[in-house]
């Protein structure tokens, strides 16, 4: 007999998997925002092209893990950073486009190097 019973949902798949890939790549005491990180993702697959949002979370998550190894931020504030510039990347590479918000992140730095950005908040 067919196993009926309904499939995890796709949130604590992503969560599980998560955990599974933090643990094997021996990040102890990484915590990471799946929301956060799959937002930025849609975000900027709508406000560029779809292929760009894998490599956005990778320059992203590779920037946030430099500031944090040089001991200039935190996990979640490190990622705020960086997403924050990826999304006014996004709004340059694509004027006028709507689907990537636009908090104001000004002269944020992301590890030792400070990024300018000329966006303010509407």
């Amino acid at each position: 007999m067919a196993d009926l019973s309904p499939a995890p949902d796709q949130e604590a798949i992503l969560k599980a998997w998560c955990a599974a890939l933090v643990d094997r790549l021996s990040l102890d005491g990484v915590a990471v925002d799946v929301d956060a990180v799959l937002g930025l993702a849609g975000e900027i697959a709508h406000a560029v092209i779809r292929p760009a949002a894998p490599l956005t979370a990778y320059v992203v998550g590779y920037a946030a893990g430099r500031a944090v190894e040089s001991g200039a931020s935190t996990d979640a504030s490190a990622f705020a950073a960086a997403a924050g510039h990826a999304r006014a990347a996004a709004r340059d590479f694509a004027p006028g486009n709507t689907a990537v918000e636009d908090p104001a992140v000004g002269d944020t730095a992301i590890g030792d190097t400070a990024v300018h950005n000329n966006h303010a908040a509407s």
